[in-house]
């Protein structure tokens, strides 16, 4: 004996108005889901990169998640604060981002709890590293140890007037 399913329901005695409702209903729910697809993908640039603005007093440059650089509106310091020592990178002049690993060029700035006139900082995530130098060739030795040979380090203003009227940074 085969078994199958069978049906119980009398069609006679169903309201075709139920079958019409029901396909209205299924299509607006599949609207509403395309609709907030669409909404997603436009809306997919995460705002760290995108905004200018920190706060109606302080203007930043993004550089990697969590790292920026910010300033005070009027202040002309640009300052970058480190995630993994509580200190920061100040009066930076120099900026470069190659190989996703953040490199910083301050002047007349705190390092290794000293003020000095010059320093460097390197920050990366993928080498785990997040350090400031005082002696260039100390700085050169460790980028050479992570495979940076070559770099140019770019005016922060001029980063920060090609970022805040729009454009991408471009770090080459």
């Amino acid at each position: 004996m085969k078994y199958g399913t069978i049906n119980i329901t009398d069609r006679s005695s169903q309201n075709p108005h139920n079958e019409n409702k029901s396909f209205i209903l299924i299509s607006l729910f599949a609207i509403m889901i395309v609709g907030c697809l669409d909404k997603d993908e436009k809306n997919s640039k995460d705002p760290f990169y995108t905004n200018a603005n920190a706060s109606w007093d302080v203007i930043r440059i993004p550089l990697i998640k969590p790292y920026e650089l910010i300033q005070l509106n009027g202040s002309g310091e640009w300052t970058m604060n480190l995630q993994k020592t509580p200190s920061s990178a100040s009066n930076v002049k120099g900026i470069a981002v190659v190989d996703s690993t953040i490199l910083i060029h301050s002047v007349q700035t705190y390092c290794q709890d000293e003020l000095v006139p010059e320093a460097w900082f390197i920050v990366s995530k993928q080498h785990k590293i997040e350090k400031g130098f005082v002696k260039a060739v100390e700085f050169k030795k460790v980028l050479l140890s992570i495979g940076i040979k070559n770099l140019k380090f770019h005016n922060v203003d001029s980063v920060f007037n090609s970022f805040s009227s729009g454009e991408s940074i471009q770090w080459k």
